[in-house]
């Protein structure tokens, strides 16, 4: 389960919101070729195909890989996703979320980089906590080693560019990355998704 801190890093995919031949394609490579955590189906403006994304989800789940949907409770219990990743939460409904899905659905929360929001919802029980952009930098890294040192809770990195900056990020304690989502528009994105799971098998566990 993503709530039972690892002693190594481990690879996180958000799916984009348009899922084009070419995403479909890297997906399957990357999910069979990579040690993916977690596959999360990103929040569209369009109505998601149900058929697609049932079939997604079956072949993330046979791999046993936890599929997360978006902000969206009921998409969530219609697919039988493993659980939910809620951006921009506010308590209740983080609370909602949760008496909606049940304590045994994974429930992570984006939080930016504000500290008191994370330490709150990792209080009321999250799974995970997500921090993204606009990190960057010294700051970025205070951050990451300051949660890793004092939380069990498992920490999220979103927005990763490249295999160097996953690396540095699982050193500091990262425990799942999550690659940038302009990667899925690359020639190269299976290899760019596998370098960046390559480079944090280890990272951590050798920090």
């Amino acid at each position: 389960m993503m709530a039972t801190p690892d002693p190594k890093c481990r690879l996180y995919l958000k799916l984009p919101p348009i899922l084009s031949r070419e995403v479909m394609a890297a997906f399957e490579q990357t999910i069979a070729s990579a040690d993916v955590a977690c596959v999360l189906l990103a929040q569209s403006d369009t109505p998601p195909n149900f058929v697609q994304a049932s079939e997604m989800l079956r072949r993330t789940q046979d791999r046993g890989i936890a599929f997360l949907v978006e902000n969206d409770s009921e998409l969530a219990l219609i697919l039988g996703a493993d659980g939910l990743h809620l951006a921009d939460a506010e308590e209740n409904s983080y609370a909602q979320a949760r008496a909606r899905l049940g304590n045994a659905a994974i429930v992570g929360v984006s939080c930016g980089e504000n500290r008191h929001t994370a330490m709150t919802f990792a209080e009321m029980g999250a799974d995970y906590i997500a921090f993204g952009a606009p990190l960057a930098g010294e700051r970025h890294a205070e951050l990451i080693a300051w949660w890793s040192e004092i939380f069990q809770v498992p920490c999220v990195v979103l927005d990763v560019e490249d295999a160097e900056a996953a690396a540095q990020l699982a050193k500091l304690g990262a425990d799942f990355v999550v690659p940038s989502a302009s990667l899925w528009l690359a020639d190269n994105a299976v290899q760019k998704f596998t370098e960046i799971a390559a480079s944090i098998t280890h990272a951590r566990s050798a920090a």
